[in-house]
């Protein structure tokens, strides 16, 4: 027994989503922007966190070693007054930064990488049920079939992704 929609209660015009983003032939006329509204979303790129790491790792490396740097000609030059007390300061600055900045870093771009992974997991359920959902072409109408809730074209990224039950 064919599916039939739950507006209409017709089946002539109900296609499943897959079909239609794999061809056209059963949606001629069905314009491009309705065609991309009802396409699966794009999944989310994993995250690497090893070469953001890596960049800011290096750049940190670079402000240590200059202000180990100043750190010395400033103490060399300690008896000749304002100017080395200044380097001295900047110096102090330049090394302790870094030490402060990178374990908050690095937790950062760990929370980064998990909440990718999150996503991800998101995706995969919001891709399944993208795949029993059908739509109605007389009615302009999106539903699933396993439970009859329903929504517009238009709506369908935002719930898929949202995660939230369609009405």
């Amino acid at each position: 027994m064919p599916v039939r929609c739950p507006q209409c209660r017709k089946a002539d015009q109900v296609f499943f989503l897959t079909k239609i983003s794999a061809s056209g032939m059963d949606t001629t006329g069905l314009p491009e922007e309705r065609r991309e509204q009802l396409s699966l979303p794009p999944a989310p790129v994993p995250f690497d966190p090893r070469t953001t790491t890596i960049r800011i790792g290096v750049l940190l490396l670079l402000v240590f070693l200059l202000g180990i740097f100043i750190l010395v000609l400033s103490y060399s030059r300690l008896n000749t007054g304002l100017i080395a007390v200044n380097g001295f300061c900047l110096s102090g600055l330049m090394v302790l930064g870094p030490l402060f900045y990178w374990p908050q870093f690095c937790i950062l771009q760990k929370n980064k990488a998990a909440r990718r992974l999150e996503e991800i997991a998101a995706w995969d359920q919001a891709k399944e049920r993208w795949a029993r959902m059908l739509y109605c072409r007389r009615d302009d109408l999106v539903f699933d079939p396993n439970d009859n809730t329903t929504c517009s074209p238009e709506d369908l990224h935002d719930k898929l992704r949202g995660g939230v039950q369609l009405s």
